[in-house]
Formats: structure tokens, C-alpha cells, sequence
């Protein structure tokens, strides 16, 4: 629904005197009067559902940050990240080939315990047109991740404040979304690695996630009832958060946040 006012009056404050960093507030718009700009109307959808947000007092959030380069970029294909976990063997990340990479996700979304995935009735060409679509945002992107150059990990990165879990949660500069799809264990064995591949690729992701400079935090949304991601991600460093609802592109979802500070 369009906005058709630019200006209204009724602003919501409120003041804990004994401790500022309770305070909350929230206004009809946002905290940039200028129609256009990111924090124009940021603050809408929480004020029209008689939320508040916290009040920010600290000067070290409150100074600009370049927070554009959050996402790794390159032709599709392109390995954009790598480390050597030495006796591990080596994990690097690939901007995802929609092309190249359809017939992999594919086999990977069909499988029964894919499921939550939601794309398991899709056929290999809407794989592939969904993922040629992101490969077309500036703001989501998808990476394939390989583990001594073998597929491991599907990787979705994302800008929240143009996503719809941007409207459940208070989004804060520096903020990259991820979510995460393990297709293949890895080579564990061929390496002695330890039996679970997160103990490997945890730290992997975690590194590649904060790669891009301006990255300042992690946010995770599993399902609300998934309880195995959840816990693979509080392994991973993540804090749970609060649970909320949004819109999601499949649906309603009731969801369970997850952060992680750099």
C-alpha cells in the first residue's frame, strides 16, 4: 500500500530516567524527514503495529558507518573467499552459477529431509530461474560453498532492510541476513576431521560472512520450531533473539532470531 502522507503527529516516547538505554520510542516514518532515503519510512510498519524500538544513546552506533560492501561480488562462478584449515583441507566460497549450479541444488532441495527448504516440488529450471533472480538483486546474493572443492554449503546473504524481515526486527546498519543449506558432509573422513562438518564449516562461514568490511552483524531467522538450526547456530556463536512474524516470499512465518556481533 502506498504512503499518501508525509507527515504526521502522532509520536511515541518513552522515558526510563534511572537507566536512558531502557528508553523506547517510535514515530510514524522513520528518523530521516527526506522522502526516498533508507531511514524515511524504516520505522512504519513497527509504529503501525503500536510498536516501539529501543532509543540509542551510544555514540559508537550512533556515527556513520560505510556499511555498503557487506556482500562479496564477483562473475558467477567466482571463488570470492578461501581459507586453509590445514589438516581440514580447504574451504572457499563461489558466487552461485544459476546455470551451472541448478542440476546440484536441485538434487539437494528434492531430498525428504530438504523439506523445510520449501522448494522441493520445484522443477531444475524454476531452480535455476530462482536463483537467476537473486543473481540479479545488488542486495541478495547466493554463494556456493566447497570443501577441497567439493560442494558443501549454499549460502544466501542479504541486506534485512531490503528484505521482508526488515519489517519484524530493528534493523541496524552493518546488518547481513543469512540463511544456510548444508547439501553434502564434506570430505570429513578423507581428512580425520571431526565427524560433525560444522566443527569445520562454522568457523568457515562465520569468516566469510564478515569478510566484506562493512558487515558489523550476523542475523539469522530459522524457523521458530527448528530447533536443530537454532542450536547449530548458537554453536556457531550466534545469541537468540526474540520470535517474529513476517511476511515471508512462501508465506507467513513465525521465526526465531539469531545474532552475532563481529
Amino acid at each position: 500500500m502506498a504512503l499518501t502522507a508525509y507527515r504526521a503527529s502522532v509520536a511515541r516516547y518513552v522515558w526510563d530516567l534511572s537507566d536512558r538505554t531502557k528508553s523506547r520510542w517510535g514515530v510514524p516514518f522513520g528518523a530521516d524527514g527526506r522522502p526516498g532515503r533508507v531511514h524515511f519510512d524504516d520505522q512504519h510498519a513497527t509504529w503501525a503495529d503500536a510498536r516501539t524500538t529501543a532509543v540509542v544513546t551510544d555514540w559508537e552506533r550512533l556515527r556513520p558507518a560505510d556499511t555498503s560492501l557487506r556482500l562479496l561480488n564477483g562473475a558467477r562462478g567466482a571463488e570470492v573467499w578461501r581459507r586453509d584449515f590445514g589438516d581440514h583441507g580447504v574451504v572457499t566460497a563461489h558466487v552461485l552459477d544459476p546455470d551451472a549450479d541448478a542440476d546440484l541444488l536441485h538434487g539437494w532441495f528434492t531430498r525428504p529431509r530438504a523439506a523445510f527448504w520449501g522448494m522441493g516440488e520445484h522443477t531444475r529450471d524454476e531452480v535455476r530461474d530462482t536463483y537467476a533472480f537473486v543473481d540479479s538483486l545488488e542486495t541478495h546474493h547466493a554463494y556456493l560453498v566447497r570443501w577441497d572443492d567439493e560442494p558443501v554449503v549454499l549460502v544466501q546473504a542479504y541486506h534485512p532492510e531490503h528484505d521482508p524481515i526488515g519489517t519484524a526486527y530493528d534493523v541496524r546498519p552493518g546488518d547481513l541476513g543469512l540463511h544456510f543449506f548444508l547439501g553434502s558432509r564434506g570430505p570429513v573422513a578423507r581428512h580425520g576431521a571431526p565427524e560433525d562438518p560444522w566443527t569445520v564449516l562454522g568457523p568457515a562461514m562465520r569468516e566469510f560472512l564478515f569478510a566484506g568490511p562493512g558487515t558489523r552483524r550476523l542475523v539469522g531467522e530459522p524457523d521458530a520450531h527448528n530447533e536443530k538450526a537454532l542450536r547449530r547456530m548458537q554453536v556457531m556463536g550466534f545469541t537468540a533473539g526474540e520470535v517474529v512474524s513476517f511476511e515471508s516470499p512462501q508465506g507467513p512465518k513465525v521465526a526465531r532470531m539469531a545474532y552475532l556481533e563481529r
